[in-house]
């Protein structure tokens, strides 16, 4: 028999066989095309997540060290703390390092390592020049979206505002900083793996009438960024409506008492121009300076600092004399560069380019009261300080906590830490008056202080009701 009969007569018998192997082996290897690659990256995953979890402590030291460098090069509270707060951040540095040193303490891997960082070393200067870490994934989350949208959306006209945006999404973006929050947001061991507690709504302001025909009150509770916030568009519109409505119902009253105690900050433009305009009929703005020491972060801050003011054409800021005194100041601390500046708020007929359908202008002419308190920060205390210069407004209450200035970026610096990959922010531009008196860590002192027994409420009520002013 010819090998041609063979093979017709082996087709023959083995035809549903062939015909079923033709059918089941291209099955196996799609279907192992798509299982095999993800059961390898699933292994390789797991094997990475082990190694992170489970790094040396000689790696925590490291960090450590590293984000020290990082705040001593960038950050003007390294050495100015114990003048604002009382804590030394040298100190705390050598008594961290030494707990990392210990051998009978178990750091407990990169989340162990946070707790211990938070507990002995960010909590005693949180807050302090806007000194603080992300330690909830959701927030890093939050963060990360923010940042990427900026990127997307382009709102800044500056390239290196752009590179400070894109240094912050580098960061964010690192194999390391990506695990550390992937993996505290599924640890659940950890201190540090519980979701950020519902906050609820926070009502941006809220107006009260106190006595008909002659006091009226707004709350305003918080700052907010006018293109970012969740609370913004539709609502934005609203609240815009209410703020003309208010003030038309309000205008031929004596006294306007704007509570901002408690105001965390954020971005003051819609403060500015919803709140502040009928209060004023040209630029206010309030002198002073802004310092930077010498590192990478505080460099890029400073150069978008000044391409922003030469951008603005504003003729009032200039730059200053590199030897100019800070009489208030200890004297160990090196500034690199110092800027010359007008804290400024426009009224809303200046801000048409970016705000639509501002309403027809209303002028407010009574007495305005601002109340302060310990937790009146950043943006809000900042507005207080620029109404109280310009005496638009009388200050009362309690020194303000002391947090002038921000983390936005890149005047706001993002740390990742080289091998946990947790971040942390830091302020790199020192804020002053311009006679060299600091605002941040000492806060804005108040015109008028709260009388003995009384909280700020109490005493403007009790001025106007004396008739004092």
């Amino acid at each position: 028999m010819g090998i041609g009969f063979r093979i017709k007569f082996f087709l023959g018998i083995h035809k549903k066989k062939i015909l079923a192997l033709l059918i089941i082996v291209p099955i196996i290897a799609g279907t192992a095309f798509f299982v095999v690659p993800p059961a390898v990256a699933t292994v390789q995953s797991n094997v990475t997540t082990n190694r992170f979890l489970n790094m040396p402590d000689e790696s925590f030291l490291y960090d450590f060290d590293y984000l020290v460098t990082a705040m001593e090069e960038n950050w003007p509270f390294f050495n100015l703390s114990i003048s604002a707060n009382g804590v030394d951040v040298h100190e705390l540095a050598d008594n961290m390092r030494a707990i990392l040193q210990d051998p009978d303490i178990d750091i407990g891997g990169p989340h162990g390592f946070a707790d211990l960082l938070r507990e002995h070393f960010i909590w005693p200067i949180d807050g302090l020049g806007h000194f603080r870490a992300i330690w909830q994934y959701q927030e890093y989350f939050d963060s990360l979206q923010f940042t990427i949208n900026e990127l997307q959306w382009g709102v800044h006209n500056f390239d290196n505002v752009f590179d400070g945006v894109g240094l912050w999404l580098e960061q964010m973006v690192r194999d390391e900083t990506v695990m550390f929050y992937t993996t505290l947001r599924d640890a659940g061991g950890s201190s540090l793996a519980t979701e950020l507690p519902p906050s609820g709504y926070i009502s941006v302001l809220e107006a009260e009438i106190l006595e008909e025909g002659r006091i009226a009150l707004l709350e305003v509770n918080r700052m907010i960024h006018f293109w970012w916030d969740p609370w913004g568009g539709a609502e934005m519109a609203r609240y815009q409506a209410r703020m003309h409505n208010f003030y038309h119902n309000i205008a031929d009253y004596e006294h306007l008492i704007i509570d901002m105690r408690g105001n965390p900050g954020g971005m003051h433009l819609h403060f500015d121009i919803y709140v502040v305009s009928p209060l004023i009929d040209n630029i206010i703005t309030m002198p002073g300076y802004v310092f930077y020491l010498d590192g990478y972060h505080s460099n890029l801050g400073r150069e978008t600092f000044d391409m922003q003011r030469l951008g603005m054409n504003d003729n009032n800021r200039l730059y200053v004399r590199p030897d100019i005194e800070l009489p208030f100041l200890d004297s160990d601390i090196n500034f690199g560069h110092a800027v010359a500046n007008n804290y400024s708020i426009w009224p809303a007929r200046l801000w048409g380019q970016y705000v639509e359908s501002i309403r027809e202008p209303i002028e407010f002419d009574g007495k305005v009261w601002i109340l302060v308190d310990g937790r009146t920060a950043s943006a809000a205390e900042a507005a207080a300080a620029i109404l109280k210069y310009n005496d638009v407004a009388t200050l009362v209450g309690e020194n303000t906590r002391g947090l002038f200035g921000t983390t936005y970026h890149p005047n706001g610096a993002i740390i990742s830490l080289p091998n946990t990959g947790i971040m942390l922010r830091i302020d790199t531009a020192y804020y002053t008056d311009a006679f060299g008196r600091p605002f941040q860590g000492y806060g804005i002192t108040p015109n008028i202080f709260n009388h003995p027994g009384m909280d700020a409420m109490e005493t403007v009520l009790a001025l106007i009701a004396a008739e004092n002013y």
